[in-house]
């Protein structure tokens, strides 16, 4: 059992400063916390500024602690088919119907579009319901298997291209395609294309009670440590079991997005290109391969996940170019308050 949090660590990377602008956004909040910590990063003019509130384990800093992203993983995804576009593999138009891993499966029409799963407007039924989650999680060794996933598939949530509506069951079958073209389980695509081309010493494409480092799962005053992740991770395959630390998280966003590092310039511009089926109003901030945060005074595009216990943010400004980061494990924390921390963090390094 790991240890409780017993104190407030409070790191950041400007001298000088006995309190950072961080600091002030993200402490109020440590009174109530007890049994999980917050990590904040912005990158503002060359400058990264972190904070912690937290912090329970044996780890070289608190900063370093990792996190399960949940959907924030969808942004590895998003990469990795944007870089197979760039290699002529694949293409945003090329229907289901091209590719031979996908089932047979009267709900899943086979003229949806890559362009259609990564901007959730696909209509496919999100297999990845609380039951279906909470089963993977109680009930490990279970049948998690594709054949499973394209069972839960047993309606059809509306026309493709009629809206946008979020559903997991899209970045499921993104992940089945990168593996058929690439002939490889996603493990070694995002090794071979993501982490070592950054040299990222800690993200890992899987969620596990063994990854050292690892920031502790609480819900309901639990620890969920122990509970075995083999179910999860064979249902929620690069859909949301990514681990990072924020560092790393932050390191990725900006490459996909400011450094032709992964992607060239045209590609991360489709990143930022609104979806809008039948000219609707109200969808407006489905990207491709990204979220746009749903506040209309700011330009950021990233995504959000929670899973388990853990919640995490990353999102950049196209403008300014200032990225966003927030990572933390409880389940008790409302999206309501990390979506006001992520608000106050762009004010204030405005």
């Amino acid at each position: 059992m790991k240890n409780k949090i017993l104190i407030l660590f409070v790191l950041f990377t400007c001298a000088g400063f006995s309190q950072s602008k961080l600091h002030k956004i993200i402490g109020p909040y440590k009174d109530s916390i007890k049994d999980f910590g917050i990590v904040a990063l912005v990158e503002s003019k060359d400058k990264v500024y972190i904070e912690n509130i937290g912090f329970e384990k044996n780890v070289p800093s608190p900063n370093d602690q990792l996190f399960c992203i949940g959907s924030t993983s969808k942004l590895y995804i998003s990469c990795l088919i944007l870089q197979l576009i760039e290699e002529k593999k694949l293409s945003l138009d090329d229907p289901l119907s091209k590719f031979n891993i996908i089932r047979k499966n009267e709900n899943i029409s086979a003229n949806i579009t890559i362009k259609n799963l990564l901007s959730h407007s696909s209509g496919i039924q999100d297999y990845l319901t609380a039951t279906t989650f909470n089963s993977s999680f109680l009930q490990p060794y279970e049948d998690f298997s594709r054949t499973a996933f394209y069972k839960l598939i047993n309606s059809k949530s509306f026309a493709p291209n009629e809206k946008n509506e979020y559903s997991n069951s899209n970045y499921f079958i993104l992940k089945e395609i990168i593996e058929e073209i690439e002939d490889k389980a996603l493990h070694y695509v995002v090794e071979e294309r993501i982490i070592k081309p950054l040299k990222l010493e800690h993200t890992k494409t899987y969620y596990s009670k063994n990854i050292p480092g690892l920031a502790s799962s609480y819900a309901s005053g639990m620890n969920l440590d122990d509970f075995p992740k083999l179910g999860i991770n064979n249902f929620s395959d690069g859909v949301g079991n990514f681990v990072t630390t924020a560092k790393e998280l932050n390191i990725f966003i900006r490459a996909l997005f400011f450094s032709n590092r992964l992607i060239n310039s045209q590609s991360a511009k489709i990143l930022t290109t609104i979806v809008q089926p039948q000219g609707t109003t109200k969808n407006k901030y489905f990207g491709i391969g990204t979220l746009k945060f749903k506040n209309d005074q700011y330009n950021l595009f990233g995504y959000a996940g929670r899973t388990i216990s853990y919640s995490s943010a990353a999102y950049v400004d196209t403008d300014s170019k200032q990225s966003y980061i927030l990572l933390l494990n409880s389940a008790e924390f409302s999206k309501d308050a990390a979506d006001k921390i992520i608000v106050q963090m762009i004010k204030d390094f405005k």
